[in-house]
């Protein structure tokens, strides 16, 4: 049996209680709501219930409590026979009966939870006032017909006269209701009737008219077919009056209540969808903490690991600047990270906003492969990146959310993907016919473990993970596509994913960008009918380079052997053909490309041709490559603007958008610029006065609001520059003393730019650091850069 949880009753009598748009609309309908727990016997009366019919809000010691209180003696069976329904397992069960003070009311009783053997754990009760129906029919009794009309309940009376047809009179209003037009006799009427009724009600119908001849008055409610509105809902209220005629008939009203009917179950899915929801999001939360680390520790086994390296090559000023960048990269989208794992709610809100800056497809994927390649090669998956069509690679867009993206899809297929897998990163250049704009796909296709049916209408949901016991032990946040799939829309794109259960899964984002204006558009004239020789070791590869060489103008030939090379190499030389220029691999089969590049140097000599080494690691190499004879790098993924570049020695040896490994500071760039810094942790003042010193600024410290304000009142007048105030900080923050600076009685303090440097990076931090007096707001941990930029508009630079 399953285990009876009340901390779920709790969940959902929150949760319901929201519903407060629908329940308003049932009101003023005359029905309300109320919420039953058989397993602790206690009801919820909604509060508009309790206004209408004067009962108490909560009832324990149900359901006698509640018969005790409210129902008419005379009607205790037939209340009591709701309540004996829902206990032997029945769905649903309703009843109509009075309450004292003679009022009637119709009560439905829905389970819609329950245990595994049936039982019911929670209900869902409607009350209706039916007071005003009964005084309806009992006005139909005396033949008011007038108060019908009004009411728009139609009247009809059914005869059963021995030895004739079957005959259904039926008013005006009811005539209405059942699309019946005039002129059409009674014992017609009947036959339009039965032939309406919905198939399925037909049978519920004639035993309700059984139950009336054997003297037991009530109510049914059945679907009909309309001849023009479509399926209705009628109700149908009536009695069996014996004495009519001395043969009898059944007289009674309808009702069409198809916008009640309709409203009822809405509101009951709503509240069923509303505790799936809730049970949901509860398990998938609970989880949550336990299957962090796969988002996080990418970043940081990349931090680590080149920090690693670096101490391994402390005297290689090249490698050293290499892990530096790397280490910077990662730690850029590590903060970016954790940021978004401590707000997803403002991303799912759409209030995240993008960062739209000049930037690269290129530096975009070349930036993400030291954060997957660890995942990749420690698991030895065959890993393929082909960026080969595209031609406007210079875009606007938001770096660090397009590397987020990326990361998220390439950790993802390598987490799920086992040893000696294959994962497949393309991005490809479509059509695109917005003027300036280019579109783009980027796609992640692997060979792992695959999804079900069932979650991939699930994957796009916080927290949501794969329960299959072939991913049981693989850690994650569950946040990782949803991030994904909101970054996306907010870009204007779209996100889609189809995969199969043990055969891998594809990732695909469309996005539209601006392109960037500020490039010059390549010419390529002048390697018209140049004759160039490919050579690398996956033929698909060899052969899209050449097919897009092709197109450019260009007479390329590729080989995936090296002995072909060589021999190509030999017979284009000896008939005066020679190749202009040769693009090599450095992964061959045979040997590397340096290798095969001095063995073709043998054959062609020193001078002339330009090859064009492609490998992931430049710097690893450089220096062998040059003396075999390489004359231009293009790193990997390949893209054609840089082989294009390359081949017109453009790129001097390197990468076209190659960079520094970071922009060190400008010595002295604020020297004599004395600064005030606030700042309650010893470690991050030490940090930072390590840091600012090296832009020349005289520094004092404060360890918090009140000593800052201490420091400046005995200083001298327009003794310091600016101030730099953290946030949170013990005896006074800074946003408070940021408001004391701006009321000091001393102008020059009162004046002087306060800046906040704090790790509250939100948008309303933003706003609160502004509205108490700061000129601006830093984010920690700090980018050199936007430092020097930010301090820059408030003093004087060197």
């Amino acid at each position: 049996m399953k285990e009876y949880n009340p901390d779920i009753i709790d969940d959902t009598k929150s949760l319901l209680y929201q519903q407060e748009e629908v329940v308003a609309a049932l009101n003023n309908s005359g029905i309300y709501l109320f919420r039953y727990f058989p397993k602790e016997r206690t009801a919820y009366i909604d509060e508009s219930a309790v206004q209408a019919f004067g009962c108490n809000r909560v009832y324990s010691d149900m359901p006698d409590s509640f018969a005790a209180d409210m129902v008419l003696g005379a009607d205790l069976k037939t209340y009591y026979a709701i309540y004996d329904a829902i206990a032997h397992n029945e769905r649903s069960a309703s009843a109509e009966f009075r309450l004292k003070g003679d009022t009637w009311c119709k009560v439905t009783l829905t389970a819609t939870q329950t245990d595994s053997d049936g039982n019911a754990e929670m209900c869902i009760g409607v009350i209706e006032n039916r007071s005003e129906v009964k005084s309806i029919e009992q006005q139909l009794r005396i033949d008011n017909a007038t108060t019908l009309r009004v009411r728009g309940v139609g009247a009809w009376r059914w005869e059963n006269e021995p030895g004739k047809e079957l005959r259904l009179y039926l008013d005006e209003i009811a005539r209405g209701f059942f699309g019946v037009p005039d002129g059409i006799t009674p014992e017609e009427c009947i036959k339009i009737i039965d032939s309406r009724m919905y198939p399925d009600d037909v049978k519920g119908f004639f035993d309700y008219v059984g139950k009336l001849i054997a003297g037991q008055p009530g109510e049914h409610t059945y679907r009909f077919v309309h001849p023009e509105r479509g399926l209705r809902y009628i109700r149908c209220s009536a009695w069996y009056d014996s004495g009519y005629k001395g043969y009898g008939c059944i007289k009674g009203i309808h009702e069409d209540v198809t916008d009640l009917v309709l409203q009822e179950q809405t509101q009951k899915e709503a509240l069923q969808s509303a505790l799936v929801a809730a049970e949901r999001a509860n398990m998938a939360k609970t989880t949550f903490l336990s299957n962090m680390s796969h988002d996080i520790r990418t970043p940081m086994n990349a931090i680590i690991g080149f920090a690693t390296i670096a101490a391994g090559h402390i005297d290689e000023t090249e490698r050293i600047k290499d892990c530096i960048d790397k280490i910077l990269t990662s730690s850029e989208h590590l903060q970016g990270l954790i940021n978004e794992i401590l707000d997803m709610s403002r991303i799912e809100a759409g209030k995240v906003a993008l960062d739209v800056k000049k930037t690269s497809w290129s530096e975009i994927i070349r930036s993400v492969m030291p954060l997957v390649q660890p995942q990749i090669q420690n698991k030895r998956l065959s890993f393929r990146v082909e960026a080969l069509t595209v031609r406007d690679n210079f875009v606007y867009a938001d770096p660090l959310r397009l590397r987020q993206i990326l990361v998220n899809m390439l950790g993802n297929a390598a987490k799920f993907t086992a040893e000696r897998g294959n994962i497949d990163l393309r991005l490809v250049q479509l059509p695109c016919s917005t003027e300036g704009c280019g579109k783009y796909r980027l796609s992640v296709r692997d060979s792992g473990i695959g999804m079900s049916e069932e979650f991939l209408t699930h994957i796009f949901e916080p927290f949501e993970r794969e329960q299959s016991s072939t991913v049981s032990g693989v850690t994650g946040t569950g946040l990782g596509m949803p991030i994904c799939k909101s970054l996306v829309d907010m870009m204007g794109g779209s996100m889609t994913v189809t995969s199969v259960l043990g055969e891998g899964s594809e990732f695909v984002v469309e996005l539209e960008l601006k392109l960037r204006d500020d490039v010059p558009a390549g010419n390529t004239d002048s390697l018209k009918g140049m004759r160039v020789l490919v050579a690398g070791g996956d033929p698909r590869t060899c052969e899209s380079v050449a097919g897009i060489l092709a197109e450019a103008g260009l007479r390329p030939e590729w080989t995936a052997d090296c002995e072909d090379a060589i021999s190509r190499a030999k017979k284009a030389y000896a008939e005066q053909d020679s190749f202009a220029a040769y693009v090599i691999d450095r992964s061959m089969h045979e040997m590397d490309g340096i290798e095969l590049t001095k063995k073709i140097r043998g054959v062609i000599g020193d001078s002339e041709p330009t090859v064009v080494l492609v490998v992931y690691e430049r710097d690893a190499v450089e220096k062998e490559a040059l003396a075999a004879g390489i004359t231009a790098f293009c790193n990997k993924p390949l893209f054609m603007f840089e082989l294009v570049a390359a081949l017109l020695g453009k790129n001097a040896g390197g990468s076209a958008d190659r960079k520094a490994a970071f922009t060190p500071v400008k010595p002295d760039i604020f020297a004599g610029v004395r600064v005030l810094l606030v700042e309650d942790n010893e470690l991050n003042r030490m940090l930072l006065v390590e840091l600012l010193r090296e832009t020349g600024m005289v520094l004092d410290t404060a360890c918090d609001g009140s000593n800052a304000l201490d420091i400046l009142n005995r200083s001298e007048q327009d003794y310091y520059s600016l101030v730099l105030m953290d946030i949170q900080m013990p005896v006074m923050n800074g946003y408070e003393a940021a408001a004391a600076i701006r009321a000091s009685e001393r102008a020059d303090i009162r004046e002087l730019p306060v800046i906040a440097m704090t790790a509250n990076a939100f948008s309303e931090d933003v706003k609160q650091a502004l509205s108490v007096g700061m000129n601006d707001h830093l984010t920690k941990p700090l980018d050199m850069s936007r430092v020097i930029s930010t301090i820059s508009k408030y003093v004087r630079t060197k």
